[in-house]
């Protein structure tokens, strides 16, 4: 289902099903009631919590919902000085800068969105990044969102360099996942 549809439930540990037909006012609905869930424990807990969020904190109550759910520091693309959608390197390096100004005060939690993946893939993102591209012979979209996978990959291997590197005594927990599939996956894989 949607990405906003994940984010309720990764961080409050409920469904947005429970909300029937108004699933996609979940976070919205939510903004100011839904005080528990994975951010509130670890805070707790004595943890710091952030967002580092690639679009506009009004988008859907993003920024008025997390905060209700425990995010201490909401991050979004004003704040993070973006105006559009970046390559997922770009989040995973403000990741690694809040880890390192954060370092020694105690354990962190992240929460970061990467939308290299993210739809529209009617449009090259970034193509400077990957200047040896050539198109596979798929439909444009499904070219670019392979392309996309790629970027990722790199990027990701990337952090994981770099967090070993500069933090080389420090554990982390990363879990990775996606919130959904690509909406041509239907068209492709059973017509």
């Amino acid at each position: 289902g949607p990405s906003w549809f994940t984010e309720f439930n990764v961080l409050t540990g409920l469904s947005v099903r429970s909300f029937g037909h108004f699933a996609t006012s979940a976070t919205r609905i939510a903004a100011g009631r839904v005080d528990r869930g994975l951010p509130h424990s670890l805070s707790r807990c004595g943890y710091r919590t952030y967002s580092l969020y690639p679009f506009y904190g009004a988008f859907l109550g993003s920024r008025a919902f997390q905060t209700t759910a425990g995010i201490e520091h909401y991050l979004d693309m004003l704040d993070l000085g973006t105006r559009d959608f970046e390559a997922d390197r770009f989040y995973l390096d403000q990741a690694a800068r809040v880890i390192e100004r954060e370092r020694g005060h105690g354990p962190l939690f992240l929460y970061v969105y990467t939308v290299a993946n993210h739809f529209p893939w009617d449009m090259r993102l970034r193509p400077e990044l990957t200047p040896n591209w050539r198109d596979l012979g798929n439909e444009p979209d499904v070219d670019e969102y392979i392309r996309r996978q790629g970027m990722t990959a790199q990027d990701y291997r990337g952090f994981l360099a770099r967090l070993t590197r500069q933090f080389p005594a420090e554990s982390f927990l990363i879990v990775r996942y996606g919130d959904h599939q690509p909406q041509f996956g239907p068209r492709i894989i059973d017509p």
